[in-house]
């Protein structure tokens, strides 16, 4: 069982080029379903209807993409310059660390052998790649998989009630098929209906966020508000990168430490009334996950996937949640999700 479980993982791992879109189709199926339903019993309506929605939302994708590239990189060029300045606007309190490492760096030359060959040793300075660099390097494989995501979502969308028809007839009994098939219609509508919400939560977020930092003189406030709404796919730990990169902006962009926290804690207390209040009101018991759970599942996805794997982590649990509520030989472990 351990070695079928260590198995599954490193071939989950080795494979993510084809696992994660995949996994991104499936949610974009589950978007996207309710609008090809209609035309369930015509193959030729719904393949047609499958292409319209999926152009239109590639179409949409690559506007997005070409109006925030610009912006996007700039500040990514800029970040290394803006981490130098709030670290100058933070040295006194960085003095004492200063002096403990140059007192560090004073003990390692004393302990150390000099060469006395004729010339010295050759010193070779390695250069860092830099975050533009990374992110220049992941952009066109993000930008492949995202191609690969949605024709596979294109696929699930014109065929994919073929697919469910030929899933349900695997159970060998009348009565096993039935079950199958109930739970599949409610667990497919369930998520639906959460991802949806996810959604408008997440934009509406975004929106909310992108006119606080415009009220507060920051620059570029729809790029925050597409991180606000991108970051909140990913609880807890979105939300402290996104506060921390605002505070950062911040201080290079406003002229003290004290007003530049105003714009972090204006975030910090839009998306505490959106998980407090907006999520669960909307979701309701279906999106009751534990939180130690919801950051175990970050952490897991997150180092066998990277940041595609954090993102899956939400849906992948709502989805487990959902199972568990509507098996009656799971719902045992309900609380155990929480």
């Amino acid at each position: 069982m351990l070695l079928a479980v260590l198995a599954a993982v490193a071939a989950i791992t080795y494979l993510q080029a084809i696992f994660i879109p995949v996994a991104f189709s499936l949610l974009v199926y589950l978007l996207l379903e309710p609008l090809v339903r209609p035309f369930s019993r015509r193959p030729l309506l719904r393949t047609a209807a499958s292409l319209v929605i999926v152009t239109t939302l590639m179409a949409g994708v690559a506007m997005a993409v070409a109006t925030l590239a610009a912006p996007v990189t700039e500040w990514i060029r800029e970040l290394p310059a803006h981490l130098r300045e709030v670290e100058q606007d933070l040295s006194a309190v960085r003095q004492p660390l200063r002096e403990a490492r140059e007192s560090a760096k004073i003990i390692e030359s004393l302990s150390e052998i000099e060469d006395v060959g004729e010339g010295g040793p050759m010193q070779v300075e390695v250069r860092k790649p830099t975050w533009l660099d990374v992110a220049l390097t992941e952009a066109p494989l993000a930008l492949a998989g995202l191609v690969l995501a949605l024709f596979f979502a294109l696929l699930l969308l014109a065929r994919g009630d073929q697919l469910f028809a030929g899933l349900v007839q695997v159970p060998r009994t009348a009565p096993a098929r039935r079950r199958l098939r109930v739970t599949l219609v409610r667990m497919q509508r369930e998520l639906s209906r959460t991802l949806r919400w996810l959604l408008i939560i997440n934009l509406s977020l975004g929106i909310v966020v992108a006119g606080a930092m415009w009220l507060w003189g920051l620059s570029n406030p729809i790029v925050w508000g597409l991180v606000a709404a991108l970051a909140n796919f990913i609880p807890y730990v979105g939300a402290m990168v996104v506060t921390v990169l605002i505070w950062i902006s911040s201080v290079v962009e406003m002229d003290s430490l004290t007003a530049a926290l105003g714009p972090s804690l204006t975030f910090l207390a839009v998306t505490s009334l959106e998980g407090q209040f907006a999520t669960p009101t909307l979701l309701g018991q279906g999106f009751r996950v534990h939180p130690f759970l919801v950051l175990l599942g970050i952490a897991l996805l997150g180092v066998l996937w990277g940041i595609p794997g954090a993102f899956l982590a939400v849906p992948i649990l709502v989805a487990l949640r959902v199972l568990v509520d509507l098996d009656p030989d799971l719902r045992r472990y309900s609380g155990l999700l929480g």
